[in-house]
Protein backbone atom coordinates (compact mmCIF):
# COMPACT_ATOMS: atom_id res chain seq x y z
CA UNK A 1 0.00 0.00 0.00
CA UNK A 2 2.87 2.62 1.00
CA UNK A 3 4.61 1.90 -2.07
CA UNK A 4 0.91 2.22 -4.53
CA UNK A 5 -0.14 5.75 -2.30
CA UNK A 6 4.16 6.57 -3.51
CA UNK A 7 3.43 6.34 -7.04
CA UNK A 8 -0.13 7.59 -7.13
CA UNK A 9 2.02 11.11 -5.85
CA UNK A 10 4.37 10.88 -8.70
CA UNK A 11 1.43 10.30 -10.68
CA UNK A 12 -0.28 13.44 -9.21
CA UNK A 13 2.91 15.27 -9.44
CA UNK A 14 2.47 15.27 -13.10
CA UNK A 15 -0.92 16.29 -13.41
CA UNK A 16 -0.36 19.22 -11.22
CA UNK A 17 2.57 20.60 -12.72
CA UNK A 18 1.13 19.98 -16.59
CA UNK A 19 0.93 23.48 -18.39
CA UNK A 20 -1.27 22.87 -21.75
CA UNK A 21 0.23 26.17 -22.96
CA UNK A 22 3.85 24.89 -23.43
CA UNK A 23 2.59 21.88 -25.60
CA UNK A 24 4.32 22.42 -28.65
CA UNK A 25 1.71 22.48 -31.92
CA UNK A 26 3.18 19.60 -33.44
CA UNK A 27 2.76 17.70 -30.39
CA UNK A 28 -0.40 15.51 -31.28
CA UNK A 29 -1.71 12.56 -29.88
CA UNK A 30 -3.40 11.28 -33.04
CA UNK A 31 -1.98 10.25 -35.73
CA UNK A 32 1.50 8.34 -34.24
CA UNK A 33 4.76 9.55 -35.78
CA UNK A 34 4.96 5.90 -37.29
CA UNK A 35 3.93 1.96 -37.15
CA UNK A 36 7.40 1.58 -35.70
CA UNK A 37 7.40 4.00 -32.95
CA UNK A 38 4.28 2.76 -31.53
CA UNK A 39 5.63 -1.22 -32.08
CA UNK A 40 8.87 0.71 -30.25
CA UNK A 41 7.04 1.73 -26.99
CA UNK A 42 4.56 -1.09 -27.10
CA UNK A 43 6.29 -3.54 -24.94
CA UNK A 44 6.54 -0.86 -22.34
CA UNK A 45 2.37 -0.90 -22.21
CA UNK A 46 2.25 -4.49 -21.80
CA UNK A 47 4.52 -4.61 -19.12
CA UNK A 48 2.45 -1.89 -17.46
CA UNK A 49 -0.47 -4.87 -16.66
CA UNK A 50 2.27 -7.70 -16.86
CA UNK A 51 1.44 -9.07 -13.51
CA UNK A 52 0.80 -12.56 -14.06
CA UNK A 53 4.03 -13.68 -12.14
CA UNK A 54 2.27 -12.74 -8.94
CA UNK A 55 -0.78 -14.02 -9.63
CA UNK A 56 -0.11 -17.40 -7.81
CA UNK A 57 1.17 -15.27 -4.94
CA UNK A 58 -1.93 -14.19 -4.25
CA UNK A 59 -4.45 -16.36 -4.78
CA UNK A 60 -2.18 -18.67 -2.00
CA UNK A 61 -2.90 -15.50 -0.02
CA UNK A 62 -6.64 -15.21 -0.71
CA UNK A 63 -9.12 -15.99 1.84
CA UNK A 64 -12.03 -18.45 0.96
CA UNK A 65 -10.22 -18.98 -2.65
CA UNK A 66 -13.05 -19.09 -5.51
CA UNK A 67 -12.88 -18.45 -9.12
CA UNK A 68 -14.95 -15.55 -8.78
CA UNK A 69 -12.95 -14.11 -6.08
CA UNK A 70 -9.84 -14.52 -7.93
CA UNK A 71 -11.23 -12.56 -10.95
CA UNK A 72 -12.56 -9.51 -8.78
CA UNK A 73 -9.35 -8.99 -7.79
CA UNK A 74 -7.23 -9.71 -11.19
CA UNK A 75 -9.96 -7.10 -12.59
CA UNK A 76 -9.39 -4.48 -9.65
CA UNK A 77 -5.48 -4.83 -10.07
CA UNK A 78 -6.11 -4.08 -14.10
CA UNK A 79 -8.62 -1.35 -13.37
CA UNK A 80 -6.26 0.43 -10.47
CA UNK A 81 -3.27 -0.03 -13.15
CA UNK A 82 -5.47 2.08 -16.05
CA UNK A 83 -6.04 4.41 -13.56
CA UNK A 84 -2.62 5.32 -12.61
CA UNK A 85 -1.28 4.75 -15.81
CA UNK A 86 -3.45 6.80 -18.36
CA UNK A 87 -2.91 9.76 -16.59
CA UNK A 88 0.71 9.09 -16.11
CA UNK A 89 1.39 9.13 -19.91
CA UNK A 90 -0.44 11.68 -21.10
CA UNK A 91 -0.04 14.68 -18.98
CA UNK A 92 3.02 14.83 -18.80
CA UNK A 93 3.24 14.21 -22.83
CA UNK A 94 0.83 17.55 -22.99
CA UNK A 95 3.24 19.49 -21.30
CA UNK A 96 6.69 17.99 -22.59
CA UNK A 97 5.16 16.53 -25.82
CA UNK A 98 8.31 14.49 -28.14
CA UNK A 99 10.84 16.28 -25.27
CA UNK A 100 9.28 14.00 -22.20
CA UNK A 101 11.62 11.50 -20.60
CA UNK A 102 10.97 8.41 -20.09
CA UNK A 103 10.67 9.15 -16.16
CA UNK A 104 8.51 12.52 -16.43
CA UNK A 105 10.21 13.53 -13.06
CA UNK A 106 13.19 14.53 -15.29
CA UNK A 107 11.22 17.02 -16.54
CA UNK A 108 10.60 18.72 -13.53
CA UNK A 109 13.02 21.23 -11.47
CA UNK A 110 14.31 19.96 -8.69
CA UNK A 111 13.95 22.99 -6.79
CA UNK A 112 10.74 22.54 -6.01
CA UNK A 113 10.11 20.68 -2.98
CA UNK A 114 7.30 18.63 -4.43
CA UNK A 115 9.84 17.01 -6.79
CA UNK A 116 11.88 16.34 -4.22
CA UNK A 117 9.47 14.29 -2.62
CA UNK A 118 8.19 12.87 -5.95
CA UNK A 119 11.97 11.73 -6.06
CA UNK A 120 11.92 10.18 -2.80
CA UNK A 121 8.29 8.41 -3.20
CA UNK A 122 9.16 7.24 -6.38
CA UNK A 123 12.32 5.43 -4.72
CA UNK A 124 9.73 4.01 -1.94
CA UNK A 125 7.71 2.86 -4.51
CA UNK A 126 10.09 0.50 -6.04
CA UNK A 127 11.51 -0.24 -2.84
CA UNK A 128 8.15 -1.48 -1.95
CA UNK A 129 7.82 -3.18 -5.74
CA UNK A 130 10.89 -4.71 -5.90
CA UNK A 131 10.50 -8.10 -3.78
CA UNK A 132 7.54 -8.22 -6.31
CA UNK A 133 9.31 -8.95 -8.91
CA UNK A 134 12.24 -10.63 -7.15
CA UNK A 135 10.02 -13.68 -5.20
CA UNK A 136 8.57 -15.15 -8.51
CA UNK A 137 12.06 -14.59 -10.66
CA UNK A 138 13.62 -16.56 -7.62
CA UNK A 139 11.17 -19.22 -7.30
CA UNK A 140 11.14 -19.70 -10.89
CA UNK A 141 15.14 -20.55 -10.91
CA UNK A 142 14.62 -22.80 -7.54
CA UNK A 143 12.63 -24.74 -9.74
CA UNK A 144 14.97 -24.81 -12.53
CA UNK A 145 17.91 -25.71 -11.13
CA UNK A 146 16.26 -28.17 -8.12
CA UNK A 147 14.13 -29.47 -11.54
CA UNK A 148 11.25 -29.36 -8.77
CA UNK A 149 12.72 -31.60 -6.03
CA UNK A 150 12.60 -31.09 -2.32
CA UNK A 151 15.43 -29.58 -0.62
CA UNK A 152 16.37 -30.11 2.89
CA UNK A 153 15.57 -26.67 4.88
CA UNK A 154 19.30 -25.45 5.20
CA UNK A 155 19.76 -25.86 1.92
CA UNK A 156 16.85 -24.30 0.28
CA UNK A 157 17.45 -21.84 2.67
CA UNK A 158 21.16 -21.20 1.39
CA UNK A 159 19.92 -21.42 -2.26
CA UNK A 160 17.29 -18.71 -1.48
CA UNK A 161 20.17 -16.69 -0.58
CA UNK A 162 22.39 -17.31 -3.10
CA UNK A 163 19.92 -16.49 -5.46
CA UNK A 164 18.59 -13.42 -3.61
CA UNK A 165 22.09 -11.71 -3.65
CA UNK A 166 22.45 -12.50 -7.13
CA UNK A 167 19.68 -10.98 -8.64
CA UNK A 168 19.89 -8.21 -6.48
CA UNK A 169 23.54 -7.48 -7.43
CA UNK A 170 22.32 -8.02 -11.43
CA UNK A 171 19.72 -5.86 -10.78
CA UNK A 172 22.44 -3.39 -8.73
CA UNK A 173 24.92 -3.52 -11.91
CA UNK A 174 21.67 -2.53 -14.54
CA UNK A 175 21.05 0.46 -12.76
CA UNK A 176 24.64 1.72 -12.47
CA UNK A 177 24.62 1.47 -15.93
CA UNK A 178 21.83 1.69 -18.08
CA UNK A 179 21.01 5.26 -18.79
CA UNK A 180 17.69 5.41 -20.38
CA UNK A 181 14.92 3.40 -18.69
CA UNK A 182 12.95 3.98 -21.89
CA UNK A 183 14.58 1.03 -23.62
CA UNK A 184 15.29 -0.59 -20.46
CA UNK A 185 11.40 -0.73 -19.93
CA UNK A 186 10.77 -1.78 -23.30
CA UNK A 187 12.88 -4.37 -23.95
CA UNK A 188 11.90 -5.87 -19.68
CA UNK A 189 8.56 -6.07 -21.47
CA UNK A 190 9.20 -7.15 -24.92
CA UNK A 191 10.71 -10.39 -23.21
CA UNK A 192 9.07 -10.59 -19.74
CA UNK A 193 5.56 -8.62 -20.31
CA UNK A 194 5.06 -10.32 -24.05
CA UNK A 195 6.20 -14.01 -22.87
CA UNK A 196 3.83 -13.70 -18.96
CA UNK A 197 1.16 -11.78 -20.76
CA UNK A 198 0.37 -13.55 -23.74
CA UNK A 199 2.92 -16.27 -25.01
CA UNK A 200 3.08 -18.30 -22.24
CA UNK A 201 -0.18 -18.50 -20.22
CA UNK A 202 -2.00 -18.78 -24.02
CA UNK A 203 0.46 -21.64 -24.79
CA UNK A 204 0.17 -23.85 -21.80
CA UNK A 205 -3.59 -23.34 -22.09
CA UNK A 206 -3.76 -24.38 -25.32
CA UNK A 207 -1.56 -27.49 -24.40
CA UNK A 208 -3.17 -28.58 -21.56
CA UNK A 209 -6.30 -28.55 -23.11
CA UNK A 210 -5.28 -29.44 -26.49
CA UNK A 211 -7.65 -33.23 -25.91
CA UNK A 212 -10.37 -31.78 -24.21
CA UNK A 213 -11.32 -28.68 -26.99
CA UNK A 214 -15.01 -29.63 -26.76
CA UNK A 215 -15.38 -29.44 -23.15
CA UNK A 216 -13.61 -25.95 -23.07
CA UNK A 217 -15.07 -24.18 -25.73
CA UNK A 218 -13.81 -24.33 -28.89
CA UNK A 219 -14.13 -20.28 -28.96
CA UNK A 220 -12.08 -19.78 -26.20
CA UNK A 221 -9.04 -22.34 -27.49
CA UNK A 222 -8.56 -20.96 -30.40
CA UNK A 223 -8.65 -17.78 -29.33
CA UNK A 224 -6.27 -18.29 -26.62
CA UNK A 225 -3.93 -19.93 -30.07
CA UNK A 226 -4.47 -16.70 -31.65
CA UNK A 227 -3.45 -14.40 -28.52
CA UNK A 228 -0.12 -17.48 -28.46
CA UNK A 229 0.28 -16.47 -32.37
CA UNK A 230 -0.19 -12.32 -32.03
CA UNK A 231 2.39 -12.47 -29.12
CA UNK A 232 5.37 -14.57 -31.09
CA UNK A 233 4.90 -12.22 -33.68
CA UNK A 234 5.08 -8.96 -31.55
CA UNK A 235 9.00 -10.33 -30.37
CA UNK A 236 10.45 -9.42 -33.82
CA UNK A 237 7.96 -7.02 -35.06
CA UNK A 238 8.44 -4.84 -30.97
CA UNK A 239 12.42 -5.30 -31.02
CA UNK A 240 12.58 -3.70 -34.46
CA UNK A 241 10.79 -0.94 -33.21
CA UNK A 242 13.19 -0.38 -30.17
CA UNK A 243 15.48 -0.09 -32.53
CA UNK A 244 14.28 1.82 -34.46
CA UNK A 245 12.74 4.58 -32.03
CA UNK A 246 16.27 4.43 -30.12
CA UNK A 247 18.92 3.83 -32.03
CA UNK A 248 18.07 3.89 -35.57
CA UNK A 249 15.94 7.23 -35.02
CA UNK A 250 16.28 8.60 -31.81
CA UNK A 251 14.12 11.28 -30.69
CA UNK A 252 11.40 10.06 -33.45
Amino acid sequence: MVGLISLVYVVILGIVYCDCSKTDENTTVWPPANFWTVMGVLPIIIMSFGCHMNAFLVTDDLKNRTQKRVDIVSTAAISTAIVIFIPAMVFPYITFGYDVEALSLQNLSVNYIPVQIGYVALAVSEVCSFPLQVFPCRRSLTVLLTRGRELKPAAELKLRVILTVCIVLISLVVAIFVNSLGVTFSLLGLIGGDCTSFIMPCYLYCMLTRNDIESEGRVRWYLSAAIFVIGLVLVPICLYGIIYTDILHPGS
